[in-house]
């Protein structure tokens, strides 16, 4: 949805870095990390909605966001 090519590309090789993948962490990735901080049952899913409403100040910052 992103219009300018560039951001795209900036974003897809953030995301290879942190997540492994250019189209961000699979849910799965986000269940193991929830996991992996003592999060059980409920709690990882509820986590996991809860972070999506954040955005990543850097990267806001570096689009002018």
């Amino acid at each position: 949805m992103m219009a300018d090519p560039e951001e795209v590309g900036m974003l897809e090789a953030r995301d290879t870095v942190e997540y492994g993948s250019a189209d961000g962490p699979s849910f799965e990735f986000l269940v193991k990390e929830c996991q992996d901080a003592g999060l059980k049952g409920s709690s990882v899913y509820e986590a996991i909605i809860e972070g999506s409403y954040r955005t990543n100040r850097g990267i806001n910052e570096k689009l002018g966001l």
